[in-house]
Order: C-alpha cells, then structure tokens, then sequence
C-alpha cells in the first residue's frame, strides 16, 4: 500500500469543477473499500479543521489502487497536497493499528501555512473571472484571465484591481482538449487543419 502520486490541480479537472490537489495510491483491491472510506474521513476531517468547510472530495477508485481529489483555494494548493498526504499517513496507520493524533494537531501547522500563502489579490480576480464567465489561469509565476486574443496576463503579486480592468477586452476563444493513449497528436493535427481550411485563426499544442 503506497501513496504513487501527490499534484496540484489549477483548474476544473476530471473529477471536479475547480482547482485542488490529487493523489493516486496502489492499494490491495481486498483492502480498498476500508482504505478509501478512511482516507476519505480523515481528508473531512483536516479540511474542516483547517477552516475549509465548503471544499469537495471526490474519490475514484480502479483495480489495484484509487484517487482522491480535493477542491482548494487557489492560493493554497501546495497546502492542499500536503493535507492529502496527512491523511494518507492516517489512513495507512488506522490500517496498521498505529494511534493517530487529532486532527487539530496537524492543522494548526495547515492553517499557519495557508496563512502564509494567503493572496487575496488572486482570489479576487478568480472570483471576478468567474463572474465575468471567462477561464482564469493560475500557476507558480502568473495569473490570466480569458483565452487567445481576450487574454490578460500578470505576474503573480502583481495583479490589478478587478475593478482595474477593461473587462470588454477580456474574452475566450474556443478550445477543444483531446486526450487519450494513442492518435492524440494525430488527431489534434487534422482538427486545426480542417479548422485553419475553414477560415479560422487556430492555435493548436500537442506532445511534440
């Protein structure tokens, strides 16, 4: 029984409609519904303790292991991974008959993190994108908001008043996202040349 993964997630995802963190961990498939179920309850447990009552976990589970994904404040999400990994670390020792500290123990040192990440200017303009019904981005050096032409971007620490900004400029364009095992880049290609045939202005990433 092994936690594999830990990652932050900036945006909607798979499992949910805003930004969080995941893990993915191998378990036993005998002993998976107890470890998710407790997995689960002490994920409930350290986010209330730490004040994020309102937050949403979301959990999957697939043979020889499972996810658990939590929603988080932007600013926070590095704090978010670090909370699933505590209670993994409770789970495995309610599976190992180890006591457990209370959750407020922990959380104290949660919420004196969350603190220190704490940037109200970035929550401000995500709220506002959501508001103004536009994508807002976020990672470890920048914050935009809008798609294509209609995007604005800034450093972080250095984002405006929401009511500093032109949001007539601010807009999205349209995106498709494809994914799979195999034919991804394949299939990405021809979507952007039957689009770029048809008159449009196409922007297309893909693996190379």
């Amino acid at each position: 029984m092994e936690l594999i993964d830990v990652r932050r997630l900036t945006g909607a995802n798979f499992m949910t409609d805003r930004p969080g963190a995941a893990a993915e961990a191998q378990v036993a498939d005998e002993r998976k519904g107890v470890a998710v179920a407790l997995w689960r309850r002490h994920m409930r447990q350290l986010l209330d303790a730490v004040g994020w009552t309102g937050e949403d976990i979301a959990v999957r589970a697939y043979p020889g292991g499972a996810s658990l994904v939590t929603t988080a404040p932007i600013d926070a999400l590095y704090v978010a991974t670090d909370i699933i990994e505590s209670a993994w670390a409770a789970t495995v020792n309610d599976l190992n008959g180890t006591p457990n500290a209370a959750p407020d123990a922990a959380a104290r040192n949660f919420r004196d993190e969350i603190a220190a990440a704490s940037d109200p200017g970035l929550l401000a303009l995500a709220a506002a994108a959501g508001e103004h019904a536009v994508t807002f981005l976020g990672d470890d050096e920048s914050a935009s908001i809008g798609l294509g032409s209609g995007c604005k971007i800034w450093p972080n620490g250095s984002t405006p008043n929401p009511q500093d900004i032109d949001w007539a400029e601010v807009h999205d364009v349209p995106v498709a996202m494809v994914t799979g095992t195999n034919g991804k880049s394949t299939t990405v290609r021809l979507a952007a040349a039957i689009c770029a045939a048809a008159g449009h202005t196409v922007g297309l990433s893909s693996s190379d």
